[in-house]
């Protein structure tokens, strides 16, 4: 449910291409990039980027070139925690998305680290 809502950004908006250099993670024979994104430009020209950080273990340091951006205002939301974590009775809110203000942007260049085991949702106006 709440991947759902931090990708959601994305529907009925414009693709964006990207390119991502980063490591790769898992077991040998059976690597895959560490991380995942999504961007894409709505109907009212917010760009919207979503990344996923599949370690378990580590964060991963961004620097994201805007080159079409004219963006000024920046908020972002993280769905983070252990790879155990989960909501029951006890805890309903154990893992629920969180506003992320760990992030800046200088002219076309956006810097953030996405927490470990997280997906974060960014938005450029």
């Amino acid at each position: 449910y709440h991947v759902f809502d931090l990708y959601q950004c994305h529907h009925d908006a414009e693709l964006l291409a990207c390119a991502l250099e980063c490591p790769d993670v898992g077991p040998d024979g059976e690597k895959v990039p560490n991380l995942s994104v999504s961007a894409s430009k709505n109907g009212t020209g917010e760009t919207h980027i979503t990344v996923a950080n599949l370690s378990a273990a580590e964060d991963a340091p961004v620097v994201c070139e805007l080159p079409e951006s004219t963006g000024t205002s920046v908020r972002a939301r993280v769905l983070t925690g252990a790879p155990s974590a989960h909501n029951d009775f006890d805890a309903p809110d154990a893992v629920r998305v969180r506003p992320f203000d760990a992030l800046s942007m200088d002219g076309g260049t956006l810097r953030f680290t996405v927490p470990a085991c997280a997906v974060l949702e960014i938005s450029v106006r």
